[in-house]
């Protein structure tokens, strides 16, 4: 059979009871007590002083034969009354009492009552009531112990058993327990103190409990049992004790029971916590290093709830963004970012803190104070409690602004002439496979229109370059104006340019776009004092089918300029192979 153990002292860390089975007690215990019971039941069936079981309630539910002799009643007549109803309503310890509420929460009481008899007369008592706890150290009873006062002798007897009793629980307790008197001179010592402090009970009885706490928490735990310290009032802390591993950190909890004849002095209950501290330590050191790396970065920082509010921000972030930590902190999300992006900024952090992502990093449009916007770097991942759910997610939010510029000139550079500032040869293949592939979706027609300026060397060697490049500026500018914002003008390289028109209705609008182009390049230009007439040739090839390449295309609409060049220059010819209309 499987022993539990049960509490019986302030805090449960001090007097341990073993607990068995209730067997053949003559008496049904309730349900909820089944589990337990006194492997030494039968000792205080057989004992002088009245013993009572009481639930949490204050309803008795277990009596032994001497509290039976003491009432003058049967078992049957005690089981399922009140302390109420025993001990009298004008008594201090029934169960509307303060002090019995004081009892069922871990503390332990004694003192002197008056027991009502089934012959209607009343004895005087001096009655012990200690919490029982359960495994998981909850109260789960309460255990009388009372003795008839009526004759000193018989008070007497019942002191001594109730000394030997406590002192064998304090034997058999996992804690230390020691019990010394307001000078700290040591009357008992549990002997699970030997394994700890490598001495036996005996070499430590009659010293004193001071000497064996570190010097620096010496005067603190003196003053503590001197002023803190009263039989109403028990005392818990923390201080450092020397043991057969050297210094140590102990939880004491101290109870004045200098009053109870049973006791006769101040009881401490040691628990050794070194690890615990340590581990609190250890935990308040990673604590300390959050908080400085969350309030000392130069990123802005921000800690969100499961409802995606603002928990803190740090200044980093107040500062980039232009608002008081006191606007912020309590406020939605929402706020932060632009109003097209509250969607998508809502969709990763549900993504986050359901679980479909351990953390994401996502560039967001945040708004400042002053209106401004700013393009951030979003990176959040998400913190759990000890069950494994989300409580909160950590959120760094930096300024890329200038970043994400300075990326988009490189692509723009990258993709532009850096003369005449139009798409260059890279970005038209780009934009004339785009258009193919619309093609086969939508069956329309796509016209590539390939520009030469005529004449350009005689401007170029006449001018000179600076006019020569002023000139292809000119150009492209007047054919950016010309089309339609759908359509793509491009220079192809040197005095070449492309223009893509997506979407055309038939040869003949596609033949006066490109008169439209010819007549707009066409208009006077002063260049350097000079007045100038430009002229193109334009070669036109058009497609509806999407099999067509980029580069054929470019290749039919070149051959087509130069017959445009051939013909005198300054019109527009089709490439022969071009398909006269819509498919």
């Amino acid at each position: 059979m499987t022993d539990e153990t049960i509490h019986l002292f302030p805090s449960g860390q001090d007097l341990n009871l073993p607990i068995n089975k209730v067997v053949q007690l003559g008496t049904d215990i309730p349900a909820a007590w089944d589990v337990w019971d006194f492997s030494g039941l039968d000792l205080l069936e057989a004992s002088g002083e009245a013993a009572l079981l009481i639930d949490p309630a204050g309803t008795i539910v277990y009596c032994n034969a001497a509290a039976e002799r003491l009432q003058r009643r049967t078992r049957a007549q005690i089981v399922g009354e009140s302390l109420a109803q025993v001990s009298g309503a004008d008594q201090p310890i029934d169960e509307n009492s303060a002090i019995w509420h004081r009892i069922i929460s871990g503390e332990h009481w004694s003192g002197s009552i008056w027991v009502n008899r089934g012959d209607g007369s009343r004895v005087p008592v001096y009655v012990t009531r200690s919490p029982l706890f359960g495994p998981d150290g909850q109260v789960v009873g309460v255990l009388s112990l009372a003795t008839d006062r009526t004759t000193e002798q018989e008070a007497r007897t019942a002191l001594v058993a109730s000394e030997r009793r406590f002192r064998a629980l304090f034997a058999r307790s996992s804690d230390l327990a020691i019990l010394f008197d307001r000078d700290g001179t040591m009357t008992y010592v549990s002997p699970s103190i030997e394994a700890v402090s490598g001495l036996h009970p005996d070499q430590l009885l009659g010293t004193s409990a001071w000497t064996y706490v570190h010097p620096a928490h010496r005067q603190n735990l003196m003053d503590t049992v001197a002023e803190r310290l009263t039989p109403d009032t028990p005392v818990t802390g923390e201080w450092r004790m020397v043991t057969a591993k050297g210094w140590r950190w102990f939880e004491m909890t101290l109870s004045d029971m200098t009053d109870d004849p049973a006791i006769a002095g101040i009881v401490g209950n040691l628990r050794d916590v070194t690890e615990r501290r340590e581990a609190l330590e250890a935990l308040r050191t990673l604590a300390e290093r959050f908080r400085r790396v969350f309030d000392e970065s130069p990123v802005g920082k921000m800690i969100v709830d499961t409802d995606l509010r603002v928990v803190e921000v740090n200044q980093a972030l107040c500062e980039s963004l232009g608002y008081p930590a006191d606007d912020l902190n309590g406020t939605s999300i929402d706020r932060l970012v632009h109003p097209s992006e509250v969607n998508e900024q809502r969709s990763h952090w549900a993504a986050l803190f359901g679980g479909e992502v351990d953390r994401f990093q996502v560039h967001l449009r945040y708004q400042r104070a002053d209106a401004s916007e700013a393009v951030a770097r979003v990176s959040a991942s998400v913190l759990h409690d000890e069950a494994g759910a989300a409580i909160s997610g950590i959120c760094e939010v930096e300024d890329v602004t200038e970043q994400v510029r300075a990326d988009e000139e490189l692509e723009r550079r990258a993709l532009t002439d850096p003369l005449t500032h139009v798409p260059n040869r890279a970005l038209l293949h780009d934009r004339l496979s785009q258009a193919l592939a619309r093609v086969s979706r939508e069956s329309a027609i796509v016209a590539v229109m390939f520009l030469d300026i005529d004449r350009f060397k005689l401007v170029n060697d006449a001018l000179g370059h600076d006019a020569g490049d002023k000139m292809l500026v000119a150009v492209a500018g007047r054919l950016s104006e010309a089309v339609r914002a759908t359509d793509t003008v491009a220079r192809f390289g040197g005095d070449e340019f492309v223009v893509v028109a997506e979407d055309v209705a038939d040869l003949a609008a596609v033949m006066a776009f490109g008169q439209r182009l010819v007549d707009a390049v066409g208009a006077p230009l002063e260049l350097d004092g000079c007045n100038v007439a430009p002229s193109v040739s334009i070669g036109i090839a058009l497609t509806s089918d999407p099999s067509h390449s980029p580069s054929s295309l470019l290749r039919d609409a070149d051959l087509a300029m130069y017959r445009a060049k051939e013909a005198g220059g300054g019109r527009c010819e089709l490439d022969d192979r071009s398909a006269p209309g819509p498919a």
